[in-house]
């Protein structure tokens, strides 16, 4: 019975970490998407606004 309940344990452990892995790496990816997203919305920002002084410009 006690093997049982360690065994259950150790299972019940090794399933923790890798749900905290889960989270872990969705976290990261979440964190790199918000980043590329921020990169890609500046870029655009500064193209867009680069642009239109170009066009007033001329």
């Amino acid at each position: 019975m006690l093997i049982l309940k360690n065994r259950n344990k150790i299972l019940q452990d090794v399933n923790d970490s890798h749900n905290n892995d889960r989270k872990w790496l969705k976290c990261i990816l979440k964190s790199l998407l918000n980043k590329m997203f921020i990169l890609i919305y500046k870029e655009w920002l500064t193209y867009n606004i680069f642009f239109c002084k170009y066009n007033y410009d001329y």
